[in-house]
């Protein structure tokens, strides 16, 4: 700033005003427009020559009182779309937004990225210990981000879920879903009861891809097999009325349970394909990587 400019600061300002300290972290860039009024003892003219009519990002920022400015930041069409991940997953890890937005960029970028919306309150980061990767969910721009563009309200999770795991194998699948499949659309079963399902059974999750319907089962081995044969796998062998399942996917923690799984279910249920939740996070679900009763391993989705 000329010292002439200065001197019109000096003189304009009193101290009823009471401008508050503005330091250089305060602000997104370095430059600052605030409005003057001039006084020149000369005709009016219709503007100053060289005078910008406004600031290089549009309207002045906010000044507070507590010497800190609106949050602003610019929004990449990457944000817009790990914001609007975010509404349907609800809470993602580290490790799956970089594999689902940051590609063959490393874990460090993507850190940094999600750092920088967090700091600008478009997402909330938690760590619950030192020995967890962190988790992702909206936070309080964000969500006012994407209620300004669908009218719609969001209500946000200010816990992550008590079964987390099960959770996070759930948004695993939806990842490799939509980074290999031609996805028409996927829910999770905390999605479920949004879109009106009324069947008997609540799978995991459902999908449609390449026009053909899939349900999930994500089986950690925590139910008996007898109860989970009567309570939910004779309900998708007879079908659901008014929505037609082409397959089912059951997909497991370990091989072992697989295996006790394929027996049960008996090699005549071609409708059932099995995986481990493993393979599909390295190879996705374009790969060979399901077993059919009937065929054996080496089995494609699609």
């Amino acid at each position: 700033m000329s010292v002439q400019a200065a001197s019109i600061l000096v003189r304009s300002l009193s101290f009823a005003d009471s401008l508050p300290h503005l330091w250089r972290n305060d602000f997104l860039g370095w430059h600052l427009g605030m409005p003057l009024r001039l006084y020149v003892s000369r005709a009016r003219v219709a503007r100053m020559p060289g005078l910008p009519v406004a600031t290089a990002n549009g309207p002045l920022l906010c000044l507070w009182h507590n010497r800190s400015t609106t949050r602003a930041m610019r929004l990449t069409p990457r944000c817009l779309d790990i914001l609007k991940l975010l509404k349907a997953a609800r809470w993602l890890t580290t490790s799956q937004l970089h594999r689902r937005f940051f590609g063959p960029s490393t874990v460090d970028a993507a850190r940094k990225r999600l750092r920088k919306l967090a700091e600008a309150d478009y997402l909330v980061q938690v760590q619950p210990n030192r020995m967890e990767e962190s988790l992702f969910r909206l936070g309080s721009e964000g969500k006012r981000h994407l209620e300004r563009m669908s009218d719609e309200r969001i209500v946000l999770d200010r816990q992550p879920p008590k079964q987390l795991e099960h959770f996070l194998g759930m948004n695993d699948l939806r990842i490799a879903a939509e980074l290999d499949l031609p996805l028409s659309y996927f829910f999770a079963y905390w999605e479920l009861a949004s879109i009106g399902w009324r069947q008997p059974v609540i799978p995991d999750a459902v999908f449609q891809a390449d026009s053909r319907t899939f349900a999930v089962e994500f089986d950690r081995g925590h139910e008996n097999l007898k109860f989970f044969l009567r309570t939910k796998l004779n309900y998708y062998f007879r079908g659901f009325d008014g929505f037609p399942v082409e397959r089912l996917l059951i997909v497991t923690d370990r091989q072992v349970r697989l295996e006790s799984l394929a027996k049960l279910i008996g090699a005549n249920r071609a409708k059932v394909l099995l995986t481990r939740r493993d393979l599909i996070q390295q190879r996705g679900f374009s790969a060979p990587v399901f077993f059919e009763t009937s065929l054996g391993g080496g089995q494609k989705l699609l």
